[in-house]
């Protein structure tokens, strides 16, 4: 070790902007220290400020996702270029010794659960219009453990964001006094489909790994968002099938369909169909995924026509609702005198950016949900937007 080695690093820790910005040419010129000899003493005191930084964000981490240090299989800390610090955690798969811990606790969720209030704004719907709230892409599970964002992702953050933005829609679009509220759920809710942490397919993901605490959260939060709707208008909840989460989907559909079995205020759509259409005036309303469809969106109006055939002399104006790739595009065919417009929207995503998102580029793009109000006999009369 060279001689000089301690008194370069005392005064670099006097002077630490040198270690931070790297300047260790301009430091020997000023203190007169052998440039090499500096420069591995900087590389030095960079690493370890990265691993004290590092640390600090991780136990935030833990914190903050409600994780114990024993949850943890590795974690590795690094600095990118830039110079930010960043940590990427590996969870252990969760496991149940008993699995009516679980089973015990949803059963006393639904015994003590309490109906949500919303303070009224207008009268209950006595409009001839209809009101389909989107939030889609949600990925309430997901954690965000890559170089290029930072760390986050709690399930009760992402929960607290979806139902927040429910009830702005909510709120914006009771005005319209609309007769009934469709509401889709699903369009990967989740963003892993079982305790393996990976989608339906088996492409692993970043996920919390309390998948069956997550699955009741979950559910907790759709059930009070369909409550509050229930109190303006009648309500159609629409379970549309997606490629992360379908398994946990269909468990959460025939929940939800038993919660509401005797509600003649609410009534579910819990079939496995990879389109539905709901029938409204003139209006034909879509929704699915997107999984699919975005690779035949040209011909996706045709299909739509002959899988409505026999209600087409009635329909002037069709949308259909998809979400899947992330970021918004709008589709419209030509009109005719037969058929008056057809549109095919796919909706931005609620959850926050990804590894995926991030390699394709849909960086800098919005977080969005959104709402439709269709009048009965003219089509689309409103679009409204909240901003995440």
């Amino acid at each position: 070790m060279s001689t000089n080695y301690e008194k370069i690093r005392d005064c670099l820790k006097k002077y630490p902007s040198y270690v931070l910005r790297g300047e260790h040419t301009k430091f020997c010129k000023i203190h007169g220290f052998d440039k090499e000899e500096v420069l591995n003493v900087i590389k030095e005191l960079r690493a370890e400020l990265a691993q004290e930084n590092g640390h600090n964000s991780f136990k935030e981490f833990l914190k903050n996702n409600g994780l114990k240090l024993e949850d943890v299989r590795k974690v590795k800390f690094w600095q990118n270029f830039s110079g930010d610090y960043r940590f990427s955690v590996d969870t252990k798969t969760e496991w149940y010794e008993n699995t009516e811990e679980i089973i015990n606790e949803l059963k006393e969720l639904i015994k003590t659960y309490k109906k949500p209030t919303h303070k009224p704004i207008v009268e209950k719907g006595k409009g001839n219009s209809v009101v389909v709230i989107n939030l889609y892409d949600a990925h309430i599970d997901k954690l965000v453990l890559i170089d290029e964002t930072n760390p986050g992702g709690s399930v009760d953050t992402n929960c607290f964001v979806f139902e927040d933005a429910f009830d702005k829609l909510l709120s914006q679009s009771i005005v319209y006094q609309p007769e009934t509220i469709i509401f889709p759920i699903g369009n990967d809710f989740f963003n892993a489909n079982d305790g393996r942490n990976t989608t339906l397919k088996g492409t692993p993901q970043d996920s919390n790994p309390f998948w069956k605490k997550s699955f009741i959260k979950g559910y907790e939060t759709l059930r009070r968002c369909i409550d509050k709707a229930s109190i303006y208008a009648k309500v159609k909840v629409v379970l549309v099938i997606s490629n992360h989460d379908a398994d946990k989907l269909f468990f959460l559909g025939q929940i939800i369909n038993a919660t509401y079995e005797y509600d003649k205020n609410v009534d579910v759509d819990t079939s496995t169909a990879s389109r539905k259409y709901i029938k409204y005036g003139v209006n034909l309303l879509g929704f699915s995924h997107g999984n699919y469809e975005k690779n035949y969106v040209n011909t996706l109006p045709a299909t739509i026509m002959i899988e409505n055939k026999d209600i087409m002399p009635e329909i002037n104006y069709i949308h259909h609702f998809c979400g899947d790739i992330h970021h918004k595009e709008t589709y419209q065919s030509l009109s005719t005198k037969d058929l008056k417009g057809c549109t095919i929207s796919f909706l931005r995503a609620l959850s926050e950016l990804g590894k995926w998102e991030y390699q394709e580029g849909y960086v800098g793009i919005p977080k969005t949900a959104e709402s439709y109000i269709f009048v009965k006999d003219r089509g689309l009369s409103a679009n409204l937007l909240v901003h995440i």
